[in-house]
């Protein structure tokens, strides 16, 4: 017997989140079906630290090349499954050629493709089994599948641009840290023993200097000790539904980069609820796959209120305002596309508009980031070369 962790929604449209025992994922899927759940996740518990280590390290881009080849040899006329088939083979990537073999195995034994990945969720993300069942049941897979890639490869051009933007001030901190261990370690402590030798008094910047250096092991203990009781009291936390909540909520209002944050889950919202009104799906079971799936709790808070509020009648533009999601033009597409009925193709030019603020606001941040991290850097490095080099200049009268 297997243990998995599930995610589903009973009659009344509660999400149940608890853990069961079964034979394989889509025998448990069954039982849950009958039980009258709509199974939303399925992951399997796994223990052993080498399968905790292999988990999740399917790159989005090797998902996102799979799926184009995929696309392509469906549209030259090739079945689901015979392309299936044919694309199951990944050299480069043998966690998810193994997801493939896996899938490909469960539907020859009879289960349906959408609930084939449904089995895999630590590779597979729900919104593409769904993609799958919606198109294959109206017959425009390929169009569906279409869409998942251009919401897919959003996602991935607004993480290589965060990515960007950090490497620079991060390569900067790491060289500076690189410079000051040298200076403490091999140049200072020449300069502290020529001192001593002559007797003299050292200039009261480069003195500070030292004592910062001999008490290094104090100051720096306590640093330590102040990182690992944060990073403590974060992991605990996340451990619980209130801590994560306020963790979330104060991410999104760091200065600076909790903007981009929220730019990117504003882009992710409007996305997902765009693919999953494309492919046929109900707003209110939309929106309530994309709030399981946002990572962060505070705005999935929002978005279930929003659910909430849809399944009672109200217009889902007026609830995505009084939330606060969609702000500025946003609000007017949403609008225009309840009243023509294309709200799916409404959403995603608002994600195409977050998608554009997102880029412009990291622009900005690197534009600012480098010039700043570079004068920091080499104030400080300065700073301490002039502060360690000033008694050479005292050396002619200390000799005198």
């Amino acid at each position: 017997m297997k243990t998995f962790r599930i995610k589903a929604r009973d009659a009344a449209g509660r999400l149940v989140t608890e853990t069961r025992k079964g034979l394989s994922g889509s025998h448990l899927r069954d039982e849950l079906q009958k039980e009258g759940l709509l199974v939303s996740s399925l992951r399997e518990q796994r223990g052993s630290v080498g399968e905790i280590v292999a988990r999740n390290r399917v790159k989005p881009a090797s998902i996102l090349a799979m799926l184009r080849e995929l696309r392509t040899i469906i549209e030259a006329g090739i079945s689901v499954i015979e392309a299936l088939g044919m694309v199951k083979n990944r050299p480069n990537d043998l966690q998810l050629s193994t997801a493939l073999h896996d899938v490909t195995e469960d539907v020859r034994r009879g289960t349906a493709l959408p609930d084939a990945l449904r089995n895999r969720p630590d590779i597979f993300e729900p919104a593409l089994a769904t993609t799958f069942q919606i198109g294959m049941s109206s017959g425009g897979l390929a169009a569906a599948l279409e869409r998942y890639e251009s919401d897919l490869a959003m996602r991935l051009e607004l993480a290589r641009k965060f990515r960007k933007a950090m490497a620079y001030p991060v390569f900067l901190l790491c060289l500076l840290v690189i410079v000051l261990v040298v200076l403490f370690l091999f140049i200072l402590p020449n300069f502290v023993e020529l001192y001593s030798e002559f007797g003299a008094d050292l200039p009261a910047s480069t003195q500070v200097l030292i004592n910062t250096v001999e008490t290094a092991p104090l100051w720096g203990g306590g640093l330590l000790a102040v990182m690992a009781a944060i990073w403590l009291g974060r992991k605990f936390a996340m451990q619980t539904d209130r801590g994560k909540l306020w963790l979330d909520r104060v991410s999104l209002q760091v200065p600076i980069f909790g903007r981009l944050r929220h730019e990117g889950h504003m882009a992710q919202i409007a996305s997902g609820l765009s693919l999953l009104l494309y492919s046929g799906m109900p707003l209110k079971s939309a929106l309530g796959l994309v709030r399981d799936n946002l990572p962060n709790s505070y705005l999935a808070g929002k978005l279930g209120e929003v659910e909430n509020g849809v399944a009672t009648g109200k217009r889902f533009s007026d609830l995505a305002r009084d939330n606060g999601f969609f702000p500025g033009a946003g609000e007017g597409l949403i609008q225009a596309g309840e009243r023509t009925g294309a709200l799916d193709r409404m959403m995603h030019h608002v994600a195409k508009l977050h998608e554009q603020e997102l880029s412009d606001r990291v622009d900005v941040v690197t534009s600012l980031i480098e010039p700043i991290m570079m004068v920091l850097v080499g104030g400080v490095i300065g700073v301490i070369v002039i502060t360690v080099y000033l008694p050479i200049f005292g050396v002619s009268d200390v000799i005198q």
